[in-house]
């Protein structure tokens, strides 16, 4: 991976690490590198060139003018990208998609350097989680979105099922493989901060909040599936009493061979206490 970029800069050669690279623009022939720490270089060099230099797997060309750093991407919306230092970009919308597709790829990447070896394939999530396609009650595999910090900042829906699109109110296509904050205009940083603590933490958690852009109560479970993904068990509780007494057969007590193998890919992942956790639960939803 090419860590630096070597650029004549002011008539010498300077060399510049790419992770200082926050975006690079055009105007009037000339380029403006934008760096960490509101730095500005000017470089008499067209982004073509640019382009050809710096590593395809961590900047993408978002539109005729300019190019950006993976890294520095928070969210990408409807047409706008959001940066760590706090800018926001407009992008091309013939680009979307390439963009969309090079940043979730960018992330996966990214996770799976920090994760052990035996989780370091690529995940089918559709075919992983295709046992929860038609259960009666929202879930989904989410991927968390870091800044250059650590922080979570937004998440991408890598599996959903139709409860859950249901529930969003979303077209499931529109929902599997899209960021949050690509679909709603906002996020509570309290439900950012239980996923973070859910995903790189290995915490098993459970929320019933007030999600205000659908205008919903939720009941979540969370649990850790991999390293920076959260699995979220969601049910709707608008207007209802939270019943902590209602009973509800827990899938490890299900005898029907069909009902077994629908959760088996999720249940052979989870340990001891993470099965308890769910056990209540769903005992706590019906």
């Amino acid at each position: 991976m090419k860590e630096t970029i070597k650029l004549l800069i002011n008539r010498k050669w300077e060399t510049i690490p790419t992770k200082n690279i926050l975006y690079i623009t055009i105007s009037d022939k000339l380029s403006f590198l934008h760096l960490r720490d509101n730095i500005t270089l000017n470089l008499f060099i067209t982004l073509s060139e640019l382009e050809q230099e710096l590593p395809r797997s961590e900047f993408v060309r978002v539109s005729r003018n300019c190019i950006v750093n993976y890294h520095s991407i928070t969210s990408v919306h409807d047409s706008h990208i959001s940066l760590c230092n706090g800018e926001s970009l407009p992008y091309s919308k013939r680009r979307e998609k390439s963009i969309l597709d090079g940043y979730q790829k960018f992330l996966q990447q990214k996770y799976f350097l920090n994760v052990p070896d035996t989780i370091r394939q690529p995940i089918d999530f559709a075919e992983q989680y295709k046992g929860f396609d038609s259960i009666p009650f929202a879930f989904a595999v989410i991927e968390m979105v870091t800044d250059h910090n650590g922080e979570c900042v937004d998440f991408i829906f890598r599996y959903a099922n139709e409860a859950m699109a249901h529930l969003e109110d979303v077209p499931l296509e529109k929902l599997t493989g899209h960021s949050f904050l690509s679909i709603f205009k906002n996020i509570q940083k309290k439900w950012l901060a239980v996923y973070q603590e859910v995903a790189f933490e290995g915490k098993h958690l459970e929320i019933v909040d007030f999600r205000a852009e659908i205008n919903k109560t939720l009941r979540v479970l969370c649990f850790q599936p991999f390293h920076g993904f959260c699995a979220c068990l969601i049910t709707d509780v608008t207007g209802k009493p939270d019943d902590k007494n209602s009973s509800f057969i827990c899938p490890r007590k299900f005898t029907d061979t069909d009902t077994c193998q629908r959760f088996l890919p999720l249940l052979n992942g989870l340990s001891s206490q993470q099965l308890d956790t769910l056990e209540q639960f769903l005992a706590s939803i019906s």
